[in-house]
């Protein structure tokens, strides 16, 4: 999961959406969790969790 959690921070800090690039649903399901644990410890994600927002 912390793999994950990296992948989607450096594809956002590079400026490339993850909705650009074809990623399995597994892959999605893992990154939703990852930041649901994240939202659990820092609720300034708040939105950002929402599959709609990060995908």
């Amino acid at each position: 999961e912390i793999r994950g959690m990296c992948f989607i921070f450096s594809m956002t800090i590079i400026g490339i959406t993850l909705s650009e690039h074809k990623i399995m649903k597994q892959q999605k399901s893992k990154t939703l969790k990852g930041l649901e644990e994240i939202h659990k410890h820092d609720g300034k994600l708040g939105e950002h969790k929402k599959e709609e927002k990060a995908f």
